[in-house]
Protein backbone atom coordinates (compact mmCIF):
# COMPACT_ATOMS: atom_id res chain seq x y z
CA UNK A 1 0.00 0.00 0.00
CA UNK A 2 1.16 3.53 -0.80
CA UNK A 3 0.14 6.80 0.86
CA UNK A 4 0.67 10.01 -1.07
CA UNK A 5 -0.25 13.61 -0.38
CA UNK A 6 0.67 17.05 0.83
CA UNK A 7 1.82 17.15 4.45
CA UNK A 8 3.28 19.64 6.90
CA UNK A 9 6.08 18.77 9.32
CA UNK A 10 5.00 18.96 12.95
CA UNK A 11 8.60 19.13 14.21
CA UNK A 12 12.14 19.27 12.84
CA UNK A 13 13.32 15.94 11.40
CA UNK A 14 15.31 13.84 13.86
CA UNK A 15 18.50 12.42 12.28
CA UNK A 16 19.91 9.33 14.00
CA UNK A 17 22.13 6.41 13.05
CA UNK A 18 21.51 2.68 13.42
CA UNK A 19 24.08 0.45 15.15
CA UNK A 20 25.46 -0.42 11.71
CA UNK A 21 25.89 3.30 10.88
CA UNK A 22 22.93 3.73 8.52
CA UNK A 23 21.39 7.23 8.73
CA UNK A 24 17.67 7.54 9.41
CA UNK A 25 15.61 10.74 9.64
CA UNK A 26 12.27 10.47 11.44
CA UNK A 27 9.53 12.98 10.64
CA UNK A 28 6.18 13.74 12.22
CA UNK A 29 3.78 14.63 9.39
CA UNK A 30 0.28 16.12 9.48
CA UNK A 31 -2.08 15.35 6.59
CA UNK A 32 -5.24 17.49 6.53
CA UNK A 33 -8.42 15.85 5.29
CA UNK A 34 -12.16 16.32 5.19
CA UNK A 35 -14.16 19.50 5.54
CA UNK A 36 -13.47 22.30 7.95
CA UNK A 37 -15.20 21.97 11.30
CA UNK A 38 -17.18 24.61 13.17
CA UNK A 39 -13.90 26.01 14.47
CA UNK A 40 -12.69 26.61 10.89
CA UNK A 41 -9.97 23.95 11.09
CA UNK A 42 -9.58 20.67 9.25
CA UNK A 43 -8.92 17.37 10.95
CA UNK A 44 -5.31 16.17 10.70
CA UNK A 45 -4.03 12.61 10.47
CA UNK A 46 -0.53 12.30 11.90
CA UNK A 47 1.99 9.81 10.55
CA UNK A 48 5.54 9.13 11.65
CA UNK A 49 7.65 8.61 8.52
CA UNK A 50 11.27 7.55 8.21
CA UNK A 51 13.74 8.52 5.49
CA UNK A 52 16.83 6.31 5.14
CA UNK A 53 20.34 6.54 3.72
CA UNK A 54 22.22 9.44 2.19
CA UNK A 55 18.96 11.26 1.44
CA UNK A 56 18.24 11.31 5.17
CA UNK A 57 21.60 12.95 5.87
CA UNK A 58 21.31 15.40 2.99
CA UNK A 59 17.71 16.50 3.57
CA UNK A 60 17.34 16.38 7.36
CA UNK A 61 18.73 19.91 7.81
CA UNK A 62 15.99 21.25 5.50
CA UNK A 63 13.10 19.26 7.01
CA UNK A 64 12.04 21.87 9.55
CA UNK A 65 8.84 22.33 11.51
CA UNK A 66 6.11 23.88 9.38
CA UNK A 67 7.66 22.91 6.03
CA UNK A 68 5.15 21.73 3.43
CA UNK A 69 6.13 18.65 1.40
CA UNK A 70 4.60 16.40 -1.23
CA UNK A 71 5.39 12.90 -0.06
CA UNK A 72 4.97 9.26 -1.02
CA UNK A 73 5.02 6.81 1.89
CA UNK A 74 5.27 3.02 1.51
CA UNK A 75 3.80 0.44 3.86
CA UNK A 76 1.76 2.69 6.15
CA UNK A 77 0.76 0.64 9.19
CA UNK A 78 -0.23 1.02 12.83
CA UNK A 79 2.32 0.31 15.55
CA UNK A 80 1.41 -0.15 19.20
CA UNK A 81 3.39 0.33 22.39
CA UNK A 82 2.78 0.25 26.10
CA UNK A 83 2.63 3.68 27.73
CA UNK A 84 3.96 4.47 31.22
CA UNK A 85 0.41 4.32 32.59
CA UNK A 86 0.16 0.74 31.21
CA UNK A 87 -2.36 1.74 28.50
CA UNK A 88 -1.73 0.95 24.84
CA UNK A 89 -0.57 3.69 22.48
CA UNK A 90 -1.11 3.68 18.72
CA UNK A 91 0.69 5.48 15.91
CA UNK A 92 0.61 5.37 12.11
CA UNK A 93 4.08 4.86 10.61
CA UNK A 94 5.65 4.35 7.17
CA UNK A 95 8.80 4.63 5.07
CA UNK A 96 9.40 7.60 2.75
CA UNK A 97 9.81 6.64 -0.91
CA UNK A 98 9.86 10.14 -2.41
CA UNK A 99 9.48 13.70 -1.19
CA UNK A 100 9.45 17.12 -2.74
CA UNK A 101 9.36 20.50 -1.05
CA UNK A 102 6.22 22.37 -2.01
CA UNK A 103 6.42 25.88 -0.69
CA UNK A 104 7.89 27.21 2.45
CA UNK A 105 7.22 27.68 6.09
CA UNK A 106 6.82 30.98 7.83
CA UNK A 107 10.05 30.34 9.74
CA UNK A 108 13.33 31.74 8.53
CA UNK A 109 15.94 29.44 7.04
CA UNK A 110 19.63 29.24 7.83
CA UNK A 111 21.84 31.18 5.48
CA UNK A 112 25.26 29.65 4.59
CA UNK A 113 26.91 33.00 5.32
CA UNK A 114 25.86 32.91 8.93
CA UNK A 115 22.69 34.84 9.80
CA UNK A 116 19.08 34.24 8.96
CA UNK A 117 17.54 34.93 5.59
CA UNK A 118 14.07 36.11 4.71
CA UNK A 119 11.19 33.66 5.24
CA UNK A 120 11.58 30.36 3.40
CA UNK A 121 8.41 30.87 1.35
CA UNK A 122 9.97 33.94 -0.28
CA UNK A 123 12.88 31.87 -1.60
CA UNK A 124 10.45 29.86 -3.74
CA UNK A 125 8.89 32.82 -5.56
CA UNK A 126 9.83 33.53 -9.15
CA UNK A 127 11.14 36.99 -9.96
CA UNK A 128 8.77 39.34 -11.74
CA UNK A 129 9.22 39.82 -15.48
CA UNK A 130 11.25 42.90 -16.36
CA UNK A 131 9.16 45.89 -17.36
CA UNK A 132 8.58 46.32 -21.06
CA UNK A 133 8.87 42.61 -21.91
CA UNK A 134 5.18 42.20 -22.74
CA UNK A 135 4.50 45.71 -24.09
CA UNK A 136 4.32 44.58 -27.73
CA UNK A 137 1.66 41.91 -27.09
CA UNK A 138 -1.76 42.80 -28.49
CA UNK A 139 -4.49 42.98 -25.81
CA UNK A 140 -7.11 41.54 -28.14
CA UNK A 141 -7.76 37.83 -27.87
CA UNK A 142 -8.02 36.30 -31.37
CA UNK A 143 -10.77 33.80 -30.53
Amino acid sequence: MILTGLARLGADADLRYTNSGDPIATMSLAFNYGQKGHDGKRTSQWIEASLWGKRAEALSKYLKKGASIDIIIADPHIETWQKKDQSTGFKLVGKVLELEFSGGSRDTVDNPSGGKSKPAEDSYRRPAAPSGVFDDIDDEIPF
